[in-house]
């Protein structure tokens, strides 16, 4: 016998079983400035230095790693978080969630030779182009918003020109911004940028991480004066901030994994059933969190009795209330 804990359980139930689950995803401001990363899970954490040593050749110097530990197409939706902190103490910060573009959490971070990503406008993307973005930031120039289906990628290991090869509306072909072409799978220059094409944005950019030891550039919002690049392309500026942070992450969805009844008979009996996801918790990082449920058989119903939560180790049950009807036999 299998049961559909779907259908067993209902809404009511899933929505205690995931508050009861817990997790979240955060570090440096995130959680402070944005309340819906609460429900996502910490991928990718980088402290950017002020020079890098060719990601392409060399590892990313993640302090937090946990692409590993996620597992393939459990989650529906990607954020960055971007969180740079001028030589005059001030925070800048921005924020962009969008539907999944691969089902692969080690192709979200720095797209270095050997991941194989090449990310750009219109749909050159594992699975689909994001759409459905939320935009969130502290800097004036970004327009902020839910719903939007303007966002582009730019995530190459290589060189880059100005040309706006796909044709991006409102891109230049004269500057360095939301519009680039030239780019290929080969070790270069670099480039990991979002961009609002729709408002003629560049939300953050992060380049010359590849091809030799360099000094890193990137920024929030568009570039204002400078060299007129507006997606921070030749700036060569890492080292005007005091601190740089860049997060990865992804919003987990639940899946069920049914297990078959045991010693079932008309007056009592259990079965086996769990509900599985993955969190990120603060104190304690990733954890496989393992809901079980415990149903009894009673005439020709089973009744939920009670969830057990176990976080990488197990954890005693807490009772509730017995007698929900849940499934006829």
């Amino acid at each position: 016998m299998t049961l559909n804990l779907h259908r067993m359980v209902g809404k009511r139930w899933l929505g205690l079983l995931l508050m009861m689950a817990g997790g979240s995803a955060g570090a440096t401001g995130l959680l402070r400035n944005v309340p819906e990363a609460a429900g996502y899970k910490l991928v990718y954490e980088l402290p950017i230095p002020v020079i890098a040593t060719n990601y392409n050749v060399n590892p990313v110097p993640y302090s937090v790693d946990n692409a590993a530990s996620i597992k393939t197409g459990s989650f529906d939706r990607v954020a960055y978080y971007m969180e740079l902190v001028t030589g005059g103490s001030v925070t800048q910060w921005v924020y962009v969630s969008m539907t999944a573009f691969t089902t692969n959490a080690a192709r979200l971070g720095v797209p270095r030779l050997p991941s194989g990503v090449l990310y750009h406008y219109p749909n050159t993307y594992d699975t689909a182009a994001p759409s459905n973005a939320t935009v969130l930031s502290n800097v004036g120039s970004i327009t902020n918003g839910t719903g939007i289906n303007t966002i582009s990628l730019e995530f190459w290991p290589s060189n880059y020109t100005q040309v706006n090869a796909n044709n991006v509306p409102n891109a230049s072909a004269l500057v360095f911004d939301f519009g680039d072409g030239g780019y290929n799978v080969s070790d270069g220059h670099g480039s990991m940028q979002v961009h609002n094409y729709g408002a003629k944005q560049t939300l953050f950019g992060f380049s010359a991480w590849g091809g030799s030891t360099r000094t890193c550039e990137m920024g929030i919002g568009n570039q204002v004066g400078g060299n007129s690049n507006l997606d921070w392309t030749l700036t060569a500026n890492a080292g005007s901030y005091t601190l740089r942070t860049l997060q990865v992450l992804v919003r987990p969805t639940l899946y069920m994994d049914n297990l078959r009844a045991t010693n079932v008979t008309d007056s009592a009996g259990w079965i086996n059933a769990s509900l599985r996801c993955q969190r990120w918790t603060p104190f304690f990082g990733p954890r496989n969190a393992e809901i079980k449920l415990g149903f009894q058989a009673t005439g020709t119903w089973f009744a939920l009795l009670s969830p057990c939560i176990s976080v990488s180790t197990p954890c005693c049950c807490p009772s509730v209330q017995s007698g929900v009807n849940a499934l006829p036999r």
